[in-house]
């Protein structure tokens, strides 16, 4: 029971480390000039290649569905296409330092692409009309992943449409004021970081301990 309540407590603890960081990103970006999506930002869309033709899927080309918008960077992908499968179907390709966008399953979350790799059509890639970073264009999108949810519809799958998504106002700063914020929320997500993967550990911990007085319980080395 102990430990029941010391999991409790971590688990506690994770969903408060959300809160801080949507309050970070909340913070950065408050009392600034904004301007509709629409207006800041163009996206390109993808597609999945034929499962009827075996050679679309036996290429090197990297193929990144919502299954891989895990994390912050994009550094693989589960599938892989070739250079007839990207040629013969809609999928489009993201270049590596770009952001891509989930718009329906998970609507709203976004990762940085370290590789060159094609997307399907519930991702979109970001381009920006002005001078800016992928790293401000990631924490952009990250501050307004709750109102792209919200603007979604559907009754199986959640999906947002452009049109909705091109009305949300975000902010619009010079590079320099853009460098200076993404410096200020990495230094406080750097100690949210390093408490989530402390609590991680710790429940790791908590799940090894449980299975040792399972063990020894058995055993009769508790008696």
């Amino acid at each position: 029971s102990e430990l029941d309540k010391g999991i409790e407590d971590l688990k506690t603890a994770q969903q408060q480390l959300k809160t801080y960081r949507q309050s970070v990103l909340k913070w950065a970006f408050e009392g600034k000039s904004k301007l509709a999506i629409g207006v800041l930002f163009d996206f390109v869309g993808g597609g999945t290649p034929s499962k009827q033709v075996p050679n679309y899927w036996i290429g090197d080309i990297p193929w990144a569905s919502v299954k891989d918008v895990k994390g912050d960077y994009l550094n693989d992908t589960i599938d892989r296409i070739s250079e007839e499968g990207l040629k013969n179907s809609s999928a489009n390709i993201a270049n590596k330092d770009e952001v891509i966008l989930i718009t329906r399953i998970s609507p709203g979350k976004a990762i940085i692409t370290n590789i060159r790799a094609a997307i399907n059509q519930d991702l979109k890639v970001v381009k920006p009309k002005f001078e800016t970073t992928s790293k401000f264009i990631f924490y952009v999108f990250q501050a307004i992943e709750r109102e792209c949810v919200k603007k979604s519809n559907g009754t199986t799958v959640l999906g947002i449409n452009l049109t909705s998504l091109k009305e949300i106002q975000v902010p619009i700063l010079k590079i320099e004021e853009q460098n200076l914020i993404v410096q200020e929320i990495e230094s406080r997500l750097s100690v949210a970081d390093k408490m989530e993967e402390s609590i991680v550990q710790s429940l790791q911990q908590a799940e090894a301990l449980r299975q040792s007085i399972l063990k020894k319980a058995f055993s009769g080395e508790l008696v």
